[in-house]
């Protein structure tokens, strides 16, 4: 039952794929634009933003007011690293000392998968594009809980989802080597060697120019909302199995909109404003 899941799972991924530039490109402008790289137009030749060429005899000035804004913003966010505090559940001297416990546990945690850091580039996505996760996994290797943060580029629902409860399922899409893949999943080495190399940057963002990462293959780890849950690469399915309670991916939004899945970032409505002040 869950390797049939997984396949449909995947197939409603591949749709949400083809339908997706429509938030894609608006995330595409506004890490182009605090970059610098403004005076843009999409060529549809080669499904990309390329500067505009400008007219002859004139030369270009570039203010970049939003770098102003999503600096000062993104430094003082950083200041107020998130924290928790436990509460006892009654005034008993055993509450207390299991409250302290737990308290102790939860700062141990945070130093030791280094939260802060991790907190500085959620708010870099957030500020940015609006929506990033956080994913918090057991990593056999070192033998410890870890949480990472996820790009929204690396985000995929069902399509036309308006909520987390509206998508049967969540999958996280990672650029793996082959060899690091092979070791994970030797039953699979042969589909592993045979696999296409991802054609694509990390986040198809244009800030890398473009280039493709050397020996890397597209996996998505998926979790439905019935429990299914596994690894997939391409058609080939790595890895299956059960979930039970809530998935371990939790998404975070800048500004929430009711009826849209992504949120809305710091910079996207300051887009036009910096138009407006490069053609003044």
């Amino acid at each position: 039952m869950s390797e049939e899941k997984l396949r449909e799972y995947k197939g409603l991924i591949d749709k949400y794929e083809a339908g997706r530039t429509i938030y894609t490109r608006v995330w595409d402008v506004s890490l182009l634009y605090v970059q610098g790289r403004q005076h843009l137009e999409y060529d549809r030749n080669v499904s990309r933003y390329i500067s505009q060429r400008p007219s002859p005899g004139r030369f270009r000035v570039t203010i970049n007011l939003m770098l102003q804004y999503y600096r000062t913003v993104l430094s003082k966010l950083q200041i107020t690293v998130p924290n928790i505090t436990v509460l006892p559940a009654s005034p008993s001297t055993e509450d207390l000392i299991k409250a302290r416990m737990a308290e102790d546990a939860f700062q141990y945690y945070y130093q030791e998968d280094d939260f802060a850091e991790k907190a500085a580039k959620m708010l870099e996505w957030l500020l940015t594009c609006g929506t990033t996760a956080l994913h918090t996994f057991y990593d056999p290797g070192e033998e410890r809980v870890r949480t990472e943060v996820v790009s929204p580029y690396d985000i995929y629902v069902e399509k036309g989802a308006q909520s987390d409860k509206q998508s049967r399922f969540i999958a996280l899409r990672q650029f793996v080597t082959k060899a690091d893949l092979k070791e994970a999943y030797p039953d699979h080495a042969d589909a592993i060697d045979d696999a296409p190399t991802a054609t694509s940057d990390t986040y198809d963002t244009g800030n890398t120019n473009y280039q493709t990462l050397d020996d890397r293959v597209i996996i998505f780890e998926i979790y439905g909302n019935d429990g299914t849950t596994g690894v997939m690469m391409g058609n080939t399915i790595l890895f299956k199995g059960e979930w039970s309670g809530k998935h371990p991916v939790n998404i975070i939004r800048y500004t929430e909109v009711p009826g849209r899945y992504w949120g809305i970032g710091l910079l996207e409505p300051m887009v036009e404003l910096q138009n407006l002040y490069n053609r003044s």
